[in-house]
């Protein structure tokens, strides 16, 4: 059985696969970078499977985390609960995916956990879009290299800039990005 952790910004999810690949449990939490590795195994493993259920415990996770701060803490929630097969999603253990991107180890785990997840199930070329406190847009080649993409606010981000700044709206130069799909973290917001 294999736990999968994202880690985002605002929301926390995890899922448990049976080897069939599967989704047999599953749960969210709101992200809080001060939880501690005691309060992820309260507010989770009452939803993973354990000795009284039909499915056997998870043996192994994945873990995509954007918040640095909690990476330690999930990978101490997991070892508490008898998982030693640990990865953690980087551009060094995402899954044989080539990153052509100006420095890959900018790359966000949830990028990549798409683009892997997105490549295995359907293939490439493809585009992954993923709505969450930014709205990722993502490519992969026809080669199925991930090439990068466009990080820009997501929907309740920008609705809350709009509604804590409307009555002060100001003029923006909107310009032509010099490439539509950013390489790097800085042309990917540009």
């Amino acid at each position: 059985m294999l736990l999968a952790v994202d880690v985002g910004n605002t929301q926390t999810s995890w899922g448990v696969f049976d080897d069939e690949k599967t989704l047999v449990r599953s749960g969210r939490i709101a992200t809080s970078s001060t939880d501690t590795s005691a309060e992820l195994l309260g507010a989770v493993s009452t939803t993973l499977p354990g000795d009284d259920a039909a499915e056997p415990p998870p043996d192994r996770a994945v873990i995509a985390s954007v918040v640095p701060t909690l990476t330690g803490r999930w990978i101490d929630y997991c070892r508490s609960i008898g998982i030693e097969d640990i990865t953690v999603v980087d551009s060094t253990t995402a899954g044989g995916l080539t990153i052509l991107l100006d420095d890959p180890s900018e790359a966000g785990a949830d990028r990549l956990a798409n683009a892997v997840g997105v490549k295995m199930r359907f293939g490439a070329p493809a585009i992954v879009v993923d709505f969450g406190t930014a709205t990722t847009i993502d490519v992969i080649d026809q080669n199925g290299a991930y090439r990068g993409g466009i990080i820009s606010p997501g929907l309740q981000t920008s609705a809350a800039a709009l509604f804590s700044h409307a009555a002060r709206l100001s003029a923006i130069e909107l310009t032509v990005p010099h490439n539509v799909i950013g390489s790097s973290t800085t042309t990917a917001t540009s």
